[in-house]
């Protein structure tokens, strides 16, 4: 152990059952009452520990999800231990129960509602837009100079200010359906506040984007088939703006795909240890077509969320 790893508790895993695996790391069931979350991904400590207090600092302000505890070492490096959540992913039992589905979509969307009509404690989260901000700024200057860099920081800053509950991950496999029916949230390390247009970024990347690639890469990612996931973008959307008008729905589609672009660019950044360089570079001249090229539309668009 380094000097960091030794100020915590030592748990092991030895005879812990792997529940799964992530970008990030590895599940485990530690026992009837809790799970271990190991990073292995090289997280620093504070990026453990970010996740640890988002998750308990949401729970305490009524937010559904399972209580953080402590953070230990392992044999396999740092992890959280949480609530362990008896249940199935929302995904899962959605794709297993398609008799359900509609009822399982107005929980959804309840559960997504009682997130953005929560008020975060902003001085416990960052904003959403501070997340974006940092990231881009972090860009390697081989795909984008100070100018391009200030042009998606501009559109960012277009989206109007909020201090509701951001999840940024919000799809179907991040969702359990716990054995009363009800549903809790899981994968609190990106909470943040901010414009629910955030959110809805995020979900329009997962369940349509993912969805438009392969049923096996749609599935991996929300538990569902592409068409299912479409069918829940669709109904999401409807069933939270309240409205079944066609201009409507698309207008804010054309916002969400902006914000989707901007979480998209940002993965350059985040994920520049995963993806190859001539991903990377695709990536960056979607980001040039699609954002850069269109600021002044992109502007526009979030400006009257």
């Amino acid at each position: 152990m380094n000097n960091e790893e030794r100020r915590f508790r030592y748990v092991s895993l030895d005879g812990c059952k792997e529940l799964g695996r992530g970008s990030h790391g590895i599940t485990y069931r530690l026992n009837d009452e809790q799970l271990l979350k190991v990073y292995t991904d090289n997280s620093k400590f504070s990026t453990i520990e970010k996740e640890r207090l988002s998750a308990k600092h949401a729970f305490l302000e009524g937010i559904p999800s399972g209580i953080a505890f402590d953070t230990v070492v392992t044999e396999l490096g740092l992890g959280v231990i949480f609530e362990f959540i008896n249940g199935d992913t929302l995904g899962s039992y959605m794709s297993k129960h398609e008799d359900q589905f509609d009822d399982l979509i107005d929980k959804y969307v309840s559960l997504l509602k009682q997130f953005h009509t929560t008020k975060a404690d902003t001085k416990k989260f960052r904003s959403s837009k501070e997340v974006f901000i940092n990231n881009f700024n972090n860009l390697p200057e081989k795909y984008f100079n100070k100018k391009q860099v200030q042009s998606l920081i501009n559109i960012v800053n277009a989206v109007p200010d909020e201090e509701c509950f951001i999840h940024n991950d919000f799809h179907p496999q991040n969702i359990i359906r716990i054995e009363d029916g009800n549903l809790m949230v899981i994968d609190m390390a990106d909470v943040s506040y901010g414009h629910y247009i955030f959110d809805f970024g995020s979900i329009y990347l997962t369940l349509v984007f993912s969805g438009s690639t392969s049923n096996k890469v749609c599935k991996r990612v929300t538990g569902l088939t592409s068409k299912q996931a479409k069918y829940l973008w669709q109904e999401t959307v409807k069933r939270y703006l309240k409205t079944n008008d066609k201009k409507v729905i698309k207008d804010f589609e054309k916002k969400c795909a902006v914000i989707r672009n901007l979480y998209l660019t940002m993965l350059i950044t985040t994920e520049k240890n995963v993806w190859s360089k001539p991903v990377l570079y695709l990536m960056s001249i979607w980001a040039k077509i699609m954002l850069i090229g269109r600021e002044r539309k992109c502007i526009k668009l979030l400006s009257s969320c």
